[in-house]
């Protein structure tokens, strides 16, 4: 089980990123909500491994995760410099469908109920 200290640091590096994120400029970036699906760090908190997902499809995703890649050298600089850690971790970018994923089965939960779909039961 992870100690709270390493939980707390976890969670603070994914608020940091979050709003580092929103200062990369990038065209990769702009007008893309860009969300970190989850963060893994390794037990020595040496190397942190950022799944980042969109809305706009695993193609847009990847090419957003690209941007974040030619600027992990900023982003890691900021994370360093906002947050008091003795050893700032490499950051790995690796692309995610969750937020796509999420988003295509709400859709089809609206549509079976704007469609009438029911839940059958034994009766019918």
């Amino acid at each position: 089980m992870a100690s709270h200290a390493f939980r707390n640091t976890s969670e603070n590096i994914k608020r940091e990123l979050d709003s580092i994120f929103k200062e990369v400029k990038s065209h990769e970036l702009d007008g893309k909500f860009v969300s970190i699906a989850r963060l893994e760090m390794s037990k020595d908190m040496s190397v942190a491994k950022v799944y980042v997902s969109t809305l706009s499809g695993m193609e847009k995703t990847q090419k957003v995760v690209f941007a974040l890649r030619a600027a992990k050298g900023f982003i890691r600089g900021e994370l360093s410099r906002r947050l008091d850690l003795r050893h700032t971790p490499e950051l790995v970018f690796i692309p995610d469908d969750s937020m796509e994923y999420g988003a295509r089965i709400s859709k089809l939960i609206e549509d079976g109920v704007a469609g009438g779909h029911t839940e059958r039961t034994e009766n019918d």
